[in-house]
């Protein structure tokens, strides 16, 4: 594990103002590797392009954990209300409750990662046959990421720290208001920087049950529905929109390892992705699962 020093983000005012705010998330430590559990055709369709198709936030499969995070947002705000001492506090509470969008309903788009590279509970939610964990390593997807307005969090997992998070914040946006509080004219966007704030904070909080995933998450967005890299997927039911993340800067495409997943023709899978690998000029790492492959 390494420290990770991030650096200040800074929005400008209606009159061009410069304001530096704290990250939405504070990270502690990276890890080395993050991984992504994903099927054979998704696999070989990114080996290939050179690119991820990154989700839209409201079609991924659980609507009700960005609901979950609202919820929490709201509640807090409110706890704080009642116990606020001061004026200042006070107004800001109960402006940030009055302006804050707690759905996020926005065109963002959200990769799940890992740092979990062989999880009994991440084979069977995503790779139900088989499938391929992939390994990106963090400072080459890092770096592929900042180039594409794309940031990388963890997710937080326990009520404590999710609430620890949002005061973090909340602070941050009073701190703002109390030295520029007699420019009136920027207290809207006082509100709108913190919604921008709780929007990715609220991608990245997960209910305490999930907590063995040790997810991370790569955030993008909003962007706005003509931006050329968005486009559409058709699947049974629906068209579903997706952002083309491109991995081409890299190399390796930001890739250090693979780990084949709980298979019956686990050795044969290893072999074959490594030739695979070798055919397209790849030197990654190609290791097999060490969970016991159990037909259903």
């Amino acid at each position: 594990m390494n420290d990770n020093k991030q650096e200040s983000y800074i929005y400008v005012g209606p009159k061009g103002q410069r304001y530096a705010t704290i990250p939405p998330i504070e990270i502690n430590e990276i890890p080395e590797k993050l991984y992504h559990y994903t099927s054979y055709d998704s696999v070989f369709n990114i080996i290939n392009s050179k690119k991820l198709w990154i989700t839209q936030i409201n079609f991924l499969n659980d609507e009700s954990e960005f609901k979950y995070a609202g919820d929490i947002g709201r509640r807090y705000l409110i706890k704080l209300l009642k116990s606020s001492l001061g004026n200042d506090e006070k107004y800001v509470y109960e402006k940030l409750l009055e302006n804050t969008v707690f759905d996020h309903s926005n065109n963002c788009f959200v990769f799940s990662l890992s740092e979990e590279k062989d999880l009994l509970s991440q084979w069977r939610g995503y790779c139900k046959d088989s499938g391929v964990s992939m390994g990106f390593n963090y400072t080459e997807l890092l770096n592929i990421s900042n180039e594409q307005q794309f940031k990388i969090y963890p997710c937080i997992y326990s009520l404590e720290d999710q609430e620890k998070a949002i005061k973090r914040i909340i602070d941050d946006i009073t701190q703002l208001y109390k030295k520029n509080k007699f420019d009136i004219h920027n207290h809207n966007f006082f509100w709108q920087v913190f919604n921008s704030m709780f929007s990715i904070l609220a991608k990245c909080i997960k209910h305490p049950s999930f907590k063995e995933e040790k997810e991370w998450r790569l955030i993008g967005g909003p962007f706005k529905i003509s931006d050329q890299k968005c486009n559409y997927r058709p699947t049974k039911n629906m068209l579903i929109p997706y952002y083309e993340f491109d991995l081409s800067s890299s190399e390796t495409l930001g890739l250090d390892e693979f780990v084949i997943g709980p298979n019956k023709h686990l050795h044969r899978a290893r072999e074959s992705f490594s030739l695979f690998g070798h055919r397209n000029k790849y030197r990654w790492n190609v290791k097999t699962t060490e969970i016991p492959f159990l037909p259903e």
